[in-house]
């Protein structure tokens, strides 16, 4: 289990056993070790083939595991995988022989052969099948040129996977980390069809958690999946969803209540937690936002020199003053890359969130989207774990901190 989802339940948990009051029953019960929180929107798929949108791969991020994650330094750590080779050629993962799905099935090579075949079928029409382009054959292939059994991935044994690139592809192993190349079970694929992960039985997980109810347009409940490998560093016993709404006030309101453990905030609730003396921090969630230039041909910002022209012209500087994000003048944002002083002083506010925030999608290879002028964006959030205090200051946060993406 990646570090950064083991601190996070862990930190949680110890923080809310340590005091002696905390938020009401309903956002955290430490007696159980569960915790609720909000959802902007429903998941709209939970199938990893198709899955595009932050709110799925968050779900995912629980409830599946792929052969690689990020740690809370940003650094790859193993998952599904235990060890690993690669080279310009291609890349070898060898398989944890205790990984099992959640029925006590065992996780193998051919699950993931399977899950990839599929992104890159053109039938399928998975908007991130590009994420599988440096393997041999899946451009040809997503095309329609090739059968997907022609993909360059192969199973050596269970416990043994084979990946053969296009062209050399130092980055690829930051792409294993990310939800399009989890993998799929074909039995239960093909059991239900297009109905696949369109409910909570209609699909097995081999992450931390399970997905054990899905009332659509309600609630969702995660628990702890017993039969996850390192099932031991899962400190929680449930994650409960029971609220699900994109508006920010509504979901600060919930936080106000008592109903939740954690707020997202946007500039209006972001005045009224500070002039509430909350407990805000800022994280970066690992999104960034870029100009885009159309390149087919008779467009003219498929001239070069024009699109680097508009890019000598724009100044993102005040844009991400305004929001205050952090500058990208590269396909990773100094702040986030690994390593980096900027990345460590990023890491800090980010392990904080981690204590008491359940959602650990920032360790999906999120952090690598490309951008030119681009902002990453900082975003607000207030979460609870501390008594309130009485009427005369009645909104300071219930929690530490919080602060922190796949993503992967």
């Amino acid at each position: 289990m990646p570090s950064a989802l083991r601190s996070l339940h862990l930190s949680l948990l110890c923080l809310l056993l340590a005091m002696p009051g905390y938020a009401s029953e309903m956002a955290v019960d430490a007696e159980k070790r569960e915790i609720a929180i909000a959802l902007a929107t429903e998941p709209p798929s939970l199938n990893s083939v198709k899955a595009t949108d932050a709110e799925s791969s968050r779900i995912l991020d629980h409830i599946s595991e792929g052969l690689l994650g990020y740690d809370a330094d940003n650094r790859l750590s193993g998952g599904v995988a235990q060890r690993w080779e690669l080279s310009p050629q291609g890349a070898t993962f060898h398989l944890r022989r205790d990984a099992l799905w959640d029925d006590g099935v065992a996780v193998t090579a051919n699950d993931f052969v399977f899950a990839w075949r599929e992104v890159v079928r053109p039938g399928n029409a998975a908007q991130y099948a590009p994420l599988m382009f440096p393997i041999r054959n899946a451009r040809r292939i997503n095309a329609g040129e090739l059968e997907p059994a022609m993909l360059g991935v192969r199973a050596l044994d269970d416990h043994t996977l084979r990946v053969e690139f296009e062209e050399p592809c130092a980055y690829f192993l930051g792409l294993t980390a990310y939800i399009t190349y989890r993998p799929i079970r074909e039995d239960v694929y093909r059991r239900f069809g297009e109905r696949y992960a369109a409910e909570a039985g209609n699909l097995r997980s081999n992450g931390p958690f399970r997905l054990s109810e899905w009332v659509h347009g309600a609630r969702l409940r995660l628990e702890r999946n017993p039969q996850y490998w390192n099932v031991a560093a899962v400190a929680l016993n449930a994650i409960n969803v029971p609220y699900i709404t994109e508006e920010p006030s509504s979901t600060f309101n919930l936080f106000k209540d008592d109903k939740i453990a954690l707020a997202p905030l946007d500039d209006s609730t972001m005045r009224e937690a500070l002039a509430r003396r909350m407990n805000v921090k800022r994280f970066i969630d690992g999104a960034q936002l870029y100009i885009e230039f159309n390149h087919r041909p008779g467009r003219p910002t498929r001239n070069r020199h024009l699109r680097k022209a508009l890019q000598l012209a724009f100044d993102p500087t005040p844009s991400w003053h305004a929001s205050c994000a952090c500058p990208a003048t590269s396909r990773c944002a100094a702040c986030c890359r690994a390593g980096s002083r900027e990345k460590r002083n990023c890491s800090a506010t980010s392990t904080r969130r981690a204590h008491c925030t359940p959602m650990s999608h920032w360790r999906a290879s999120s952090w690598n989207w490309p951008g030119r002028n681009s902002a990453r964006s900082p975003r607000w959030c207030c979460c609870s774990a501390t008594r309130r205090r009485p009427a005369s200051r009645p909104s300071i946060c219930r929690t530490c901190t919080c602060a922190r993406s796949a993503s992967n």
